[in-house]
């Protein structure tokens, strides 16, 4: 019992308030939802995607119901969340980033600029938006944040979206119109005919959450073509990196919503004109990591044995899926070149203690490993090789 007397202790402790109550609480059943997340901080992004995705699915959201989409920072949000809007009709539109202030010169007013577009949007369309634009003083505190789980600011996120949207359907809803009053009859008196109180007004109740799902994407639309014009001579090392971190990004984005992998290539690569040489790389390791998964994984495992594959952050873990791909199927790459280019992108997209748990890992598998760290094993040319 609460010591303040007469302070509701939950929703239903309060009193009726007027002859109509109305509030948004209740399932996903029937609603859709568009998802605008930012690619920038990719590894606190994912997880607050992965946290939103599992809460709409948990409250009964089907994954046909549910469209994600990546751009490439938090500034872009609202405009991909305008274009959802004009394209189709959702019941709610939900914009996740995460800004680290420091990182930038602008991050406040990235954060506040991006506030004011995403209240714009939601006046001038009518449609629900939940602005889940993480700011944080340090990457620690971004974290706890956005870490997965019903704590995360993406589940908090669902959830508010989840009760506006019914909020605004049972406010646009037609009401008939109130009856007025009969006239006071008099009452004839009689001992068995108590007198009757008015009635209640009846508040709704909340429906129970049916189980979790697992997120999956809607369709995405095909790229454009890439580019064929000559790579300059000082690229091809930049390129690969970059080749990797795609590679890493598409195997984040698989393992946050399965698709088909062309879809997959289709989606990623629809805002970029890539070099074709390095798109090819990039779409190779994806389609030999997803064949061999299983085996990483238990390779992965085994020099692991305090953490569980599953439970690695997800950034962390598909970067050791393509190094060990690299270290056990690539002899024309040497596996110290591999270990290098993990580390740099473990740093570029995740952080620097996870640059150094990457580094540890892969120093074991290089160690148990037959062939020489820094020459590449002689064999056919395949014009992908490591200088």
């Amino acid at each position: 019992m609460n010591e303040q007397k007469g302070m509701a202790e939950s929703f239903e402790d309060l009193p009726a308030l007027a002859a109509q109550t109305r509030d948004g609480r209740g399932g996903a059943q029937g609603l859709r939802f568009a998802i605008a997340v930012s690619r920038f901080n990719l590894a606190l992004t994912g997880e607050l995607a992965r946290s939103a995705v599992d809460a709409l699915r948990g409250a009964g959201a089907r994954q046909e119901d549910l469209t994600v989409c990546w751009a490439p920072g938090a500034g872009e949000l609202p405009g991909v969340l305008a274009a959802l809007a004009e394209q189709s009709s959702f019941d709610a539109l939900i914009a996740l980033g995460a800004v680290i202030e420091g990182e930038t010169s602008h991050a406040r007013m990235i954060i506040r600029s991006t506030g004011f577009a995403l209240q714009e949007l939601a006046r001038s369309t009518g449609t629900p938006v939940i602005n889940e634009i993480v700011g944080a003083p340090s990457w620690a505190h971004a974290e706890a944040r956005c870490r997965y789980g019903e704590g995360s600011r993406g589940w908090y996120a669902a959830e508010a979206a989840v009760e506006t949207a019914n909020l605004y359907r049972r406010i646009r809803a037609p009401h008939p119109p109130p009856v007025s009053p009969p006239p006071p009859v008099e009452p004839t008196p009689s001992p068995e005919v108590p007198e009757t109180g008015a009635a209640e007004p009846e508040i709704w109740q909340p429906s129970a959450r049916p189980d979790r799902g697992e997120p999956q994407p809607g369709d995405e639309p095909s790229p454009p073509p890439p580019s064929e014009e000559p790579e300059p001579e000082s690229r091809p090392a930049r390129g690969r990196r970059e080749a990797r971190r795609w590679a890493v990004q598409m195997l984040y984005q698989a393992d946050l919503n399965p698709s088909p992998i062309e879809e997959l290539f289709a989606s990623f690569f629809e805002d970029k004109r890539p070099v074709a040489r390095f798109r090819t790389f990039a779409e190779k390791t994806v389609r030999e990591v997803m064949a061999r998964r299983g085996e990483l994984d238990a390779r992965l495992q085994s020099f692991t044995p305090n953490w569980e594959v599953e439970r690695m952050g997800c950034v962390d873990r598909n970067i050791m899926r393509v190094a060990l791909y690299e270290m056990f199927y690539r002899d024309d790459i040497p596996p110290v070149v591999s270990i290098n280019e993990a580390i740099e992108i473990a740093k570029d997209l995740s952080s620097d203690e996870s640059a150094r748990f990457v580094n540890g890992v892969l120093d074991k598998v290089r160690k148990s490993i037959s062939r020489p760290a820094r020459t590449v094993r002689p064999g056919p040319v395949t014009g992908e090789e490591e200088e």
